[in-house]
Formats: structure tokens, C-alpha cells, sequence
């Protein structure tokens, strides 16, 4: 589980954030230019009074590797470096299609993300740094330089405003 790499092949049929970074899993036996085998984008969202948050979009798995924990260890993985490389982070939020019927909410409330509400049709869910569910993560991480890109999408601002109340400065 790693950062993309310029060579790492990830398709995305639209981004929904302006500069967004790839977070992928890889078979380590797979031939040259193949080795891609799940992937999420990701950006950082920071809006005062609501926090700094990460905003994870299209988490994917190739189908031969699809129920084998591969997304449930890449996104554990990319919250694991997230607070460690940046503690002043809140957390991390997704969205979900309610009417999806292959629908991961399962999966993610497994990791530990927790129900917001909903924000346009998209039912949404937030991971918090500072819950018990986050002393669970990976501390096994290897060292890595990771970008951390920054969103103004106003896509993702409106869904940060539907979720989060805003919190008062101190």
C-alpha cells in the first residue's frame, strides 16, 4: 500500500477534486505495468470553524481482487499515514450511494467510520483521529513521503458543510 506512482496505471473517469493524489495496493508479483490492484484518490479539505479533514473519493478494487481485504487494508493504510504524518487533522470522510446494492457501508463501518447524514443523495460517513477505532490502525508503516493536496472543489465543501456543524473558534 503506497502513494501512486507517475508509472502506476489508475484510471478515473472523473475527478471530483482539483488536485487529488492516488493511494493504491499492489501485487508485488504482478508483471511490469500491471501491478495496480486497488486505488482511492484523496485531498485534504480545510475550512475554519469545520476543521481539516481528508476527503477520500473512488476507492476501487480490481474485480479478480475484490473480497480479499484489499480495500479494507488500503484505506486503513492511508489513515494510518494521515495521522501520523499530519496529527492536526480531524479525520476523513466518504461518501456512499444508499441505493448502491454492492454498497460498502459495512465495510467502512467496520474500519470505523461512523454515519454523518446525508449530503445531496450520497449518505456520508466520517472517520475521527481522536476515536477508539483510530488507536486500531497500522503503526507498521514504512517510511513514505506523501503529498497531501488540497481541495477547494465545491462539491466537497458543500459536503463538508452538510456533515459537520461548525464548531466555535477558542
Amino acid at each position: 500500500y503506497r502513494c501512486a506512482l507517475p508509472s502506476d496505471n489508475v484510471t478515473r473517469i472523473e475527478r471530483l477534486t482539483d488536485d487529488p493524489a492516488d493511494f493504491v495496493a499492489v501485487d508485488p508479483t504482478a508483471a511490469e505495468g500491471e501491478p495496480v490492484v486497488g486505488s482511492l484518490e484523496y485531498a485534504l479539505i480545510s475550512r475554519e470553524n469545520y476543521g481539516e479533514w481528508v476527503y477520500i473519493d473512488a476507492v476501487d478494487v480490481r474485480k479478480d481482487w475484490r473480497r480479499k481485504g484489499v480495500a479494507t487494508q488500503m484505506i486503513k493504510q492511508l489513515l494510518a499515514y494521515m495521522k501520523k504524518g499530519w496529527p492536526e487533522l480531524d479525520g476523513a470522510f466518504l461518501l456512499v450511494e444508499p441505493l448502491n446494492p454492492n454498497s460498502p457501508q459495512n465495510l467502512y463501518k467496520r474500519i470505523g467510520f461512523v454515519y454523518k447524514g446525508k449530503s445531496a443523495h450520497y449518505d456520508g460517513f466520517a472517520f475521527y483521529f481522536d476515536s477508539s477505532s483510530a488507536d486500531n490502525l497500522p503503526t507498521d508503516l514504512p517510511p513514505t513521503a506523501m503529498r497531501l493536496p488540497t481541495t477547494n472543489d465545491y462539491f466537497v465543501v458543500d459536503t463538508l458543510h452538510d456533515l459537520f456543524d461548525p464548531v466555535e473558534p477558542k
